[in-house]
């Protein structure tokens, strides 16, 4: 499950495999220390479903909101009612409706005595850093250079053969010594990445929403921005617009996500800018502040960042003769020792700068508590978590919508859908979630908890109340949602990005809701008791065609009994089904990674042992697929049957009378059931293309430090032969069948669908790419036909009045 982390300095986001949770990384934008969130439990996770799968995410901004319910706010943040309410109001009644909410100012914040005793401790010890890190240079120098004045007198009086092996004793400290410096030295000249687009609103095309911002920045006492960007972000930030060159100035940028905009209520929105505006309150503590971000991350840089200098090394150094590359392996070591103390020095300025951090955030807090009110910061902090959690189902749509050519327009619309289909629970998972949460000496952000406890104390009931949704102040926010998203996918994808690929995402979710109408059907159907694991075959679709509508009726009742028999115990072996599955890749991954003889770095794949035990794990996990199998079969076949029966109804005229278009939806379901007959022949095949993508996932993971493990290499290499091979099978299985669904690009193949071109059998990295893309789409589109044939076995079934099995979900 992929988790998302967004960079609290650059607001970057990236996404990392769930093996990285509870790990530390960089961005690869700002080279800022990231820590990945650790995910949330099973059971939170398990309640709220696959959109809240990566909950731990922190926002850049402050954490988090939600709808705790107060005296000056309704339940729901951006609800339905506040929005057409701020359709009604226009112009003057709009701005009178947002400006009156202003109501009285407060008192400046003072500044704590533990914010105080954070900056000075940190101003005294970031000034320490760069010294020592410069110390560390000359001292290699230095080192080098008495070693040269002082030792040359090794040289005399050695002939021969002895004199170019003492001259080489000699001369390697300086050509050793040469290297580390200027690994050292590389860092000053590294430049950041290149920015994306910067995408601005204006006085012109907003002009309440900049008079809101003045407002704000007059209550809180912070300068005015000179500009304010947008980006599809769920954050809002304020910053120094020319970095260095403004720090002793008051050129701010405000930059506000348009995602976080349309998940907030005014009053909340309000909050949020008077909490980034408070920093710049801060004066001293926010220039010290940037100060200390831009020296951690030049730290950071020089302690993890490699190039094409460090694989120069590496390559270099086992490729030489032994009398030569010694004097490299012996620099690689001496960089490393530099890099080790380099990590001591940035985790000490970590450590001490995160105290101060923290103490600025709940300085800025007091700020956001004063303003918008106390009550009003708690329901901030759960709304921005279930931002996060409706983010994750967004991306989900983004993937399935992607597989059909299609890319929404307006991201921050699908966020809010998203946000709507939240369930019940995840509220209450927020609040575990909160409750739950730990700081480490280490976080630059407190801990939800602990924020929210600080902004009650406050007891501030806030100056600006607004029931409208935060959308009411941007002039046009559609369209300016638009341009951000459009801006995010070019990040994405390129300069070559088309707009034409960008569809209205109102249309998209109609899809998707049409899309769930399906997948309910299909649940419905199967009375709960249907897995992906498994593959549903029709019976013949040809021997019994001209059998009598009696005969199918018969067929009907007796398959729906059968599964209404064995429905709860299947629903119980499916659960017993998904858990051997995800043990077999488990211990095929575990078994892969031995044979290798590498160190295996995935703490879940330590418990197998060794050959003999994992032989054993592997028999009862055999064992019990094939006992689950056996149980599971009769209701298959049963499904099977019905679907059929189903179908064969659709000719008969007594039924056909009552159906709508009968004559077209046989034929749909015609096609959709041989093609799930077809997909079924290669279930096994599909399954295991997956086993051998899951096995070459963790190959990849382990490279890093084993470059030079020939096993490892060559079974990185016998896994993608492999998977090369299993890839033009299932290819070439459907390059004459026609895809059945509506695609953006027109008529294609399922061929086509599934995958325009295998790459060449030498493009290790394309082909996994490949297989991790072909097989989710083989079988989303096999649950995608059985819910469309589901759908069309529902539509028969009410003809003759039968309800849904007992059990199946509602």
């Amino acid at each position: 499950m992929p988790i998302t982390v967004i960079c609290e300095d650059c607001s970057h986001q990236l996404v990392v495999g769930d093996q990285m949770a509870g790990k530390q990384g960089l961005c690869p934008n700002c080279k800022t220390v990231l820590t990945v969130p650790a995910q949330i439990d099973a059971a939170a996770q398990k309640a709220i479903g696959h959109s809240v799968a990566t909950a731990g995410a922190h926002t850049a901004v402050r954490s988090v909101p939600v709808t705790t319910v107060t005296k000056h706010q309704s339940a729901v943040a951006p609800a339905a009612p506040a929005a057409a309410a701020n359709d009604a109001l226009q112009g003057p009644a709009l701005r009178a409706a947002v400006m009156n909410g202003f109501r009285g100012s407060f008192p400046p914040v003072p500044t704590a005595h533990n914010y105080k005793l954070g900056m000075f401790l940190t101003a005294s010890f970031m000034v320490l850093l760069p010294l020592v890190y410069l110390l560390v240079i000359f001292a290699v120098g230095g080192g080098v250079l008495w070693h040269l004045s002082n030792n040359h007198v090794m040289l005399h009086g050695v002939r021969g053969r002895g004199a170019m092996i003492v001259f080489a004793i000699y001369i390697a400290p300086a050509i050793i010594g040469a290297i580390i410096v200027a690994f050292m030295f590389k860092p000053f000249f590294a430049w950041p990445g290149r920015q994306g687009r910067t995408r601005s609103v204006t006085q012109q095309s907003d002009p309440l929403l900049f008079e809101f911002v003045e407002k704000i920045c007059e209550l809180v006492g912070s300068p005015r921005p000179r500009r304010i960007d947008v980006d599809c972000d769920i954050n809002a930030s304020a910053s120094f617009r020319n970095g260095w060159l403004s720090l002793l100035g008051d050129d701010m940028v405000l930059r506000i996500g348009m995602p976080l905009a349309a998940g907030l209520s005014l009053q909340q929105f309000a909050g949020v800018l008077a909490h980034e505006f408070g920093h710049f309150s801060q004066g001293f503590g926010m220039r010290l502040t940037y100060v200390v971000r831009s020296i951690n991350g030049w730290f950071t840089r020089v302690v993890f960042e490699r190039d094409a200098w460090d694989e120069w090394l590496q390559e270099a150094a086992p490729s030489l003769d032994l009398r030569i590359s010694w004097i490299l392996y012996l620099a690689m070591a001496g960089i490393w020792l530099s890099r080790r103390i380099l990590w001591c020095l940035m985790y000490s300025g970590h450590l001490v700068a995160g105290y101060m951090l923290r103490q600025m955030e709940f300085d800025a807090d007091r700020y956001e508590a004063r303003l918008a009110g106390s009550e009003t910061f708690g329901a901030t902090c759960r709304q921005l978590r279930l931002l996060q959690f409706a983010w994750q189902g967004a991306q989900a749509d983004l993937n399935t919508y992607s597989r059909e050519g299609r890319l929404a327009d307006n991201l921050p619309r699908l966020l809010m859908a998203n946000l709507k289909q939240l369930p019940p629970e995840a509220k209450q998972a927020v609040e575990e979630i909160i409750a739950k949460e730990k700081g480490s000496l280490f976080d630059s952000h407190p801990p939800d908890q602990d924020r929210i406890a600080s902004a009650q104390a406050e007891q501030a009931p806030g100056v600006f109340f607004s029931n409208l949704p935060a959308t009411a102040i941007f002039g046009h926010f559609d369209a300016i949602s638009r341009g951000v998203t459009e801006d995010l996918y070019r990040s994405i994808f390129g300069p070559d990005f088309q707009s034409t690929a960008m569809h209205a995402t109102d249309g998209l979710l109609a899809r998707s809701e049409k899309e769930q109408v399906r997948s309910e059907a299909r649940d419905r159907f199967f009375a709960g008791a249907f897995t992906p694991l498994r593959a549903i075959r029709f019976p013949s679709l040809y021997e019994a065609q001209q059998a009598s509508g009696n005969y199918w009726k018969e067929e009907l009742v007796a398959a729906r009994n059968t599964m209404q028999q064995l429905a709860p115990a299947c629903r119980e072996a499916i659960k017993q089904l998904d858990a051997a599955d995800d043990r077999l890749v488990e211990i095929l991954q575990a078994k892969s990674l031995q044979s290798c003889n590498v160190r295996i770095q995935i703490e879940s794949l330590r418990k197998f042992g060794g050959d003999a035990s994992m032989l054993q794990a592997r028999q009862q996990v055999t064992f019990l697929t094939g006992k689950i199998g056996n149980q599971l079969q009769p209701f298959e076949e049963a499904a099977g049957k019905r679907l059929r029966a189903n179908l064969f109804l659709l000719q008969n005229p007594a039924i056909a009378a009552r159906v709508p278009n009968a004559a077209e939806l046989f034929a749909e379901g015609k096609r959709l059931a041989e093609l799930a007959n077809q997909i079924a022949n290669f279930h096994s095949s599909l399954f295991e293309l997956r086993n051998t993508n899951a096995v070459m996932s963790v190959l990849w993971h382990h490279v890093e430090g084993n470059r030079r493990n020939d096993a490892l290499i060559r079974e990185i290499i016998d896994y993608s032969n492999r998977m090369h091979r299993q890839l033009l099978e299932l290819r070439a299985q459907f390059s004459n069948v026609n895809y059945p669904f509506d695609h953006a690009e027109g008529q294609m193949t399922v061929s086509q669908f599934l995958m325009r071109t295998i790459p060449p059998s030498d493009e290790l990295g394309q082909i996994y790419e490949a297989a991790d893309s072909l097989g989710p789409k083989l079988l989303e589109l096999n649950t995608k036909l059985l819910g469309r044939l589901c759908t069309l076995a529902e539509t028969v079934e009410a003809v003759f009045k039968l309800p849904p099995l007992e059990g199946a979900p509602a």
